[in-house]
């Protein structure tokens, strides 16, 4: 009797041991490529155009943060909590860029950095 207790009693504890939360893993750039000359994103007006970044699912990951930064001001742009692969941010034309994506999981503070990849916005820079 003495062990069938135990067995049951190894059978549920064991039942209830939970999973450690899986930090995510790095997601894939796509688009823009990484050192493209001209990446043209729709014409918003002049100076400006918005460019669509696009990247693949990094596993474990429930959202992303989205940051592109001006290479001239190093001055970040940041969009956090993306739940989709891709975004749309609206940049100033004739600029070199670099951008990177931080993938997130709710269930742990832990976070995993993309490569971080460069590209220019084409059109003309107006003063």
């Amino acid at each position: 009797m003495k062990y069938v207790i135990l067995i049951v009693l190894g059978v549920v504890c064991l039942g209830c041991v939970k999973d450690s939360p899986k930090p995510p893993e790095a997601a894939l750039l796509n688009f823009p490529l990484q050192n493209s000359e001209c990446t043209t994103g729709l014409n918003l007006n002049s100076t400006t155009s918005q460019v669509e970044f696009r990247w693949q699912a990094g596993k474990f990951a429930t959202s992303y943060d989205l940051r592109v930064t001006n290479l001239s001001t190093t001055i970040p742009v940041t969009l956090n909590n993306i739940s989709a692969l891709s975004a749309n941010v609206a940049l100033q034309k004739g600029v070199a860029y670099s951008w990177e994506v931080i993938a997130r999981n709710t269930e742990t503070e832990e976070s995993a950095t993309s490569e971080q990849w460069m590209f220019y916005n084409a059109g003309s820079q107006t003063s």
